[in-house]
């Protein structure tokens, strides 16, 4: 790479396009399952997020009339939120309102390369600047048509593309890597402390397959009668408050929130995935004074206080705090901190996976108060029974899916590292100031 700009083109987005396909005005009939619908709440950080609303199949013709996206397609969301984009795999889908797909020219404007000049700051800046409304931004897709592209000779986007692109499959492998470990966890947790998969092996009712001695030989051969039902004989039902405190975070003054990226950020319940977990989206940045009490550390463990929505969606579910080489997580009000008491035979990857058991999200559900706003409190989550065995059964289930953990916080760490270097590059690799003078090399030798 070196300093110089190279015989780059300037046109109007809609003459590079070889299609423009925009379904604002209509409203699909949505199912239960069938094609998955894209919609513009999904479309978030350069990727499409897993749909939650389909339309039949036998509608999909019908309903996609105006146009059929293609593999390799380009999505831009036009309001609510304004300017997230991301590319289409080969999976069949839908498009719904408030969503473009753009598709360039075969001989012009690689699609690849059209995302990640979507995504660059200066094309941002000027979706907002032909934006209209107040509340909510939006373009109208005769205004996008207008917004100026600049890029370079075919074989240099295709360059740059694949550098920038060699890393978001890493990040996204990374990202499907956790999604498996953590499944494994919870599978782990839910055959020994739901199920009690070795009280079953061991009383003959079920085949052992890879259960090991050791893991057996910590379970009973029979079950006893409790409140929560059956379970192992001599264990106990405890609650969660015997092994844990919660403590609610501050209440930051609003007079310090920023609009502008900041070091500190607030985790709100907007920070937490349906069914528990950490996103880095929404992101409350804070520029004013902190008490070191507040400042949460990596591996700081969560669940949320309130939510927003009529169902709760997130109310009560945990999550850990990640590791960031940009900020600074703090500690709010509406959020918990669960602190393991000393005493405690669990530890924190029990705690995090009962908080995401459906009967502790029954218990939430049932005790939250609020009607358009659910809350929880530290009591009533402390108030939740759980089924206790020996400490060797929870010592070895920490040992089990603590290196599950630390493989998840290692790729994350990798992830972040990856982020950093795509974030650096992309400016610099969409504005000229670097070209890629070796095409024919991999994305990791060039950067490297």
């Amino acid at each position: 790479m070196v300093d110089s700009q190279n015989e780059w083109t300037q046109m109007p987005l809609e003459d590079c396009m070889e299609a423009i396909i925009d379904y604002r005005g209509k409203t699909p009939k949505k199912t239960s399952a069938g094609i998955p619908l894209v919609t513009a709440k999904i479309i978030k950080r350069g990727r499409i997020e897993e749909p939650a609303e389909f339309i039949a199949p036998s509608d999909y013709d019908d309903w996609m009339r105006r146009g059929i996206p293609e593999p390799g397609d380009v999505v831009l969301t036009t309001e609510a939120p304004l300017g997230e984009v991301a590319q289409l795999d080969e999976r069949k889908i839908a498009l719904a309102q408030r969503v473009i797909t753009l598709r360039g020219k075969e001989h012009l404007l690689d699609n690849t390369f059209l995302k990640y000049l979507l995504i660059s700051e200066p094309i941002q800046d000027k979706l907002k600047a032909r934006a209209s409304g107040t509340t909510v931004l939006g373009i109208k897709q005769s205004e996008l048509r207008k917004v100026t592209l600049s890029f370079p000779p075919l074989p240099e986007q295709r360059a740059i593309a694949s550098i920038l692109g060699a890393l978001d499959d890493k990040i996204e492998l990374n990202r499907r890597m956790n999604a498996t470990l953590e499944s494994l966890a919870r599978a782990i947790f839910k055959s020994w402390f739901v199920d009690f998969d070795p009280v079953k092996i061991n009383a003959g009712q079920m085949p052992a397959d890879s259960y090991d001695p050791t893991l057996l030989s910590l379970f009973p051969s029979t079950f006893q009668d409790s409140e929560l039902g059956p379970i192992p004989e001599g264990w106990n039902v405890e609650p969660v408050g015997k092994h844990v405190v919660i403590k609610h975070g501050y209440a930051f003054k609003g007079e310090f929130f920023s609009k502008e990226p900041r070091r500190d950020v607030l985790l709100t319940p907007g920070n937490f995935a349906i069914g528990g977990g950490f996103k880095g989206d929404k992101l409350k940045y804070y520029e004013g004074p902190v008490e070191e009490e507040y400042i949460l550390l990596p591996g700081d463990l969560l669940v949320t206080m309130t939510d927003l929505s009529k169902a709760g969606d997130t109310l009560g579910y945990p999550a850990f705090v990640p590791e960031s080489l940009k900020y600074r997580y703090l500690h709010n009000q509406r959020l918990g901190r669960v602190f393991i008491n000393d005493d405690s035979p669990v530890g924190a990857a029990f705690i995090h996976e009962s908080f995401r058991t459906s009967r502790y999200r029954s218990h939430v559900l049932g005790t939250a108060s609020g009607s358009t706003v659910k809350h929880s409190s530290p009591t009533r989550i402390r108030d939740h029974e759980i089924a206790v065995g020996t400490p060797e059964v929870h010592a070895l289930f920490e040992e089990r899916v603590s290196p599950l953990v630390e493989a998840i916080t290692r790729n994350d760490r990798v992830s972040m590292r990856l982020g950093a270097i795509r974030d650096r590059l992309l400016p610099e690799l969409l504005s000229g100031r670097l070209v890629v003078m070796n095409s024919k090399g991999t994305p990791e030798q060039l950067i490297a």
